[in-house]
């Protein structure tokens, strides 16, 4: 029987399968041969299906390519015509950056429709930088120039944006073979370390946050007590207003004190989605969020949705549940500087770090993946703590000793 017979319907034969155990680089993937590599600059390894099947000839010959395509790599020659020239994915078009970043940057169908809002301004910047620019057109030179227009031109934090999209997209290209070289690979990327740098926008100042007291003081000035509950609910659970504007009775828990945050609202559109991490999350409710929720029963617990528009009792048509105009109204009587109602949740996350709350428990409260939105928002507020070790505590040292008996 011939050697390219012995595999047949996945099942391999013991020399074959212990051949392939020891060829780093090479694996099988639907029935065929794959080869695996990585390309200049990029992080991501790009695999490659031979199309022969898996025996010991096959993989000597799939080490062989492996070892030529590297040794290309290695010397900057590496070409994809050259190793794969029959490689029907391989485009001979040169595309435009302009499409190359819809089909390789925002082709990304996990992203919320406000994340894919601001990338589509970035991506409309950066077409009328390089407006009809083809890929093979971007070298080296033009793209530092590039980069040092935008950090002239643009604040830090979107300079580092676009600036990241651009790297993003060519080494994409790099990947899809639309492009053969990355030029970002030799140019100096912008230091993130003496800046407010995030893909988000964020002031340079410390973010302003509103008191308890202001706090309390436009809750006050509203009349309608369902307005005073929402915004009581907003300033001390630090939920999204289009978090709250989707909760429902049946995510409330009145008994262990929790609500769990299972969809938002969009700002513009209204559609309900999960929330931003795509996650529910279930809260412990300070004691004031819980008050509110309770003062708001009387008014919508036969409706489906916890706050709702006045007193017909429809739901939020979107993420906006206070109006902007009377917003800046009540502020403006109140001798308050203006801040966007979204403040309430940062005012929230502001109060419970200043109260000595963790980081880590802020963040997972507020639906963060991460610490590093909190570290970032709110660094300058978190309390400088110096650790006490509590078995440096004579008693607790005591106790513990006596409470653990020896082995002998």
């Amino acid at each position: 029987m011939q050697e390219a017979h012995l595999y047949k319907e996945g099942i391999m034969d013991p020399r074959t399968k212990k051949r392939l155990s020891t060829a780093k680089g090479v694996s099988v993937h639907r029935d065929k041969l794959r080869i695996a590599f990585t390309l200049p600059g990029d992080t991501k390894q790009t695999k490659r299906s031979l199309g022969i099947m898996p025996t010991v000839k096959n993989i000597d010959l799939a080490e062989m390519k492996l070892a030529e395509i590297k040794l290309a790599i290695l010397r900057g020659t590496f070409k994809w015509e050259d190793h794969f020239p029959n490689d029907k994915q391989v485009r001979n078009e040169n595309p435009t950056l302009a499409d190359a970043m819809v089909e390789l940057h925002l082709k990304q169908g996990s992203w919320k429709n406000s994340t894919r809002r601001q990338h589509e301004s970035y991506v409309r910047t950066l077409d009328r930088l390089f407006p009809r620019a083809q890929l093979s057109d971007l070298t080296e030179p033009k793209l530092t120039a590039f980069q040092r227009q935008v950090s002239e031109q643009y604040s830090h934090n979107r300079a580092v944006a676009l600036v990241g999209i651009m790297r993003n997209v060519m080494a994409k290209a790099v990947r899809a073979k639309l492009v053969l070289n990355n030029p970002f690979l030799y140019i100096e990327p912008l230091s993130k370390k003496n800046s407010n740098v995030g893909a988000e926008e964020v002031d340079d100042e410390p973010m302003r946050v509103f008191t308890i007291e202001e706090a309390e003081n436009i809750i006050d000035a509203y009349t309608e007590q369902v307005t005073q509950n929402l915004l009581s609910f907003l300033f001390w659970s630090g939920v999204r207003p289009g978090e709250a504007s989707a909760l429902r009775w049946t995510d409330v828990n009145a008994t262990e004190g929790t609500v769990t945050i299972r969809r938002t609202r969009t700002m513009k559109q209204g559609e309900l989605q999960t929330p931003k991490t795509h996650a529910a999350r279930t809260l412990i409710l300070p004691a004031r969020a819980m008050e509110a929720l309770e003062a708001q029963r009387p008014y919508t617990s036969k409706q489906e949705y916890v706050f709702c528009r006045g007193d017909n009792h429809e739901p939020f048509a979107n993420a906006k549940v206070l109006g902007r105009k009377r917003w800046k109204t009540i502020l403006s009587k109140l001798g308050i500087p203006y801040l966007k109602p979204y403040t309430t949740r940062h005012s929230f996350a502001s109060w419970a770090l200043m109260a000595g709350e963790s980081e880590s428990y802020v963040a997972q409260f507020l639906g963060h993946a991460n610490v590093d939105m909190v570290r970032r928002h709110y660094g300058h507020i978190i309390p400088k703590v110096t650790h006490f070790w509590t078995l440096d505590d004579p008693q607790n040292y005591n106790e513990l000793k006596k409470s653990m008996r020896s082995k002998g």
